[in-house]
């Protein structure tokens, strides 16, 4: 099997609040209902408008976290682009939906990866699409079967990735530290409080991905 995430400018009411609020939205369909997972700095006023557009039965917020139910199934306040790719290649859509920005994460799953290209052609030719990952699935895990590292993995900026990385090889990590982000820095050719910037923006994407999947351990 082969699976990829593509990711093109959507519109509908969940894009709109992405766009809006600067919100990441995460979206698994019921068809009658909605489970969304829902991140913004503005959490407060984007819950007010989900109340107010689609009804909510229940919810969990702590600080800029939202986890809800909602009353109607939000997929089909859009005008979806993906779906129609998806049957006619026999290819299938892996929740959840990812809304960002304006912006529409669908990840898909294929037996052939032609029917992959496929997809991509046909959205093309629909409206400016990336590939944000592509790959073959060779192996499986008890307890989700399709689940790979860019699946719990976060995607770090360049910058986060290279100072995460010199930050663990020269020892910042070990106990006692081996190294300082003032050394850090001057081998980076930035300052200290640069150093920790990225090395705390890397460390909470971390930290929130692997959240999410302790569960799996369990």
């Amino acid at each position: 099997m082969y699976e990829a995430t593509f990711e093109f400018q959507a519109d509908g009411l969940v894009a709109a609040l992405s766009r809006e609020y600067d919100a990441a939205i995460q979206l698994w369909c019921n068809e009658h209902c909605d489970l969304l997972y829902v991140r913004s700095e503005r959490m407060d006023d984007l819950r007010s408008e989900l109340e107010e557009q689609v009804g909510l039965q229940e919810s969990i917020q702590e600080g800029n976290q939202l986890v809800t139910v909602t009353d109607q199934c939000l997929r089909q306040e859009e005008q979806t682009l993906v779906e129609t790719h998806l049957a006619n290649e026999g290819c299938l859509s892996l929740p959840p939906l990812i809304y960002e920005s304006g912006r529409k994460q669908s990840k898909v799953l294929a037996l052939d990866p032609a029917a992959l290209t496929a997809v991509y052609n046909g959205l093309r030719q629909e409206t400016r699409v990336n590939v944000l990952a592509k790959r073959e699935i060779n192996g499986l895990h008890p307890e989700v079967p399709i689940l790979g590292l860019d699946d719990v993995l976060p995607r770090l900026s360049a910058r986060q990735l290279e100072t995460f990385r010199i930050a663990h090889t020269r020892g910042y990590y070990e106990l006692p530290r081996e190294t300082t982000t003032a050394k850090l820095g001057d081998e980076l050719g930035v300052n200290r409080r640069t150093v920790e910037e990225h090395l705390r923006r890397a460390e909470n994407k971390i930290a929130a991905a692997l959240a999410n999947h302790l569960t799996l351990l369990q």
